[in-house]
């Protein structure tokens, strides 16, 4: 991904329909820090991989994307567990989804997606955002089912 961070984590916040000030207070982090992220006036280093861990939760992102984005990517990845990335075309084609709907499915845009299909890896808590993701609608969905059951064996 060729985006500059500040563009990258504008996109996201947006896309999540929160405001800088939500973003910032959900992370933790300083709101006007983002702001100067945000429109590019930084100092040379950017934000720090603990900054950007901070915010790939609210802006429910893989962390691996803001680090790409931010030029952290090399060093970060070579000292966390792994997982080929191959999985994610098999899964997709499991779920006989296209790209666009596989995207949609864990909650990423299409570039985001491919982005993490250009990777040769992912990070073990990537693949688990991306299960839980896929699941998460399930599991709502069999809650519902069972609040159902149970109220329609109360009516009897």
């Amino acid at each position: 991904m060729e985006t500059h961070i500040g563009e990258f984590l504008r996109t996201r916040w947006i896309a999540r329909g929160m405001s800088i000030r939500q973003v910032a207070l959900y992370a933790g982090v300083s709101g006007s820090y983002l702001s100067l992220l945000e429109r590019q006036i930084v100092g040379t280093n950017g934000p720090t991989p603990k900054f950007l861990k901070k915010l790939s939760k609210p802006l429910d992102v893989p962390y691996e994307l803001p680090m790409k984005a931010a030029g952290h990517y090399d060093d970060f990845i070579s000292g966390v567990e792994t997982v080929p990335v191959s999985f994610l075309p098999l899964l997709r084609f499991a779920l006989l989804d296209d790209q666009e709907q596989f995207a949609e499915r864990i909650g990423l845009s299409v570039a985001e997606l491919r982005d993490l299909e250009a990777s040769t890896e992912l990070t073990a808590e990537t693949v688990s955002m991306i299960f839980n993701s896929l699941f998460a609608k399930h599991l709502a969905f069999k809650a519902s089912e069972k609040e159902m059951f149970f109220s329609g064996a109360t009516n009897i």
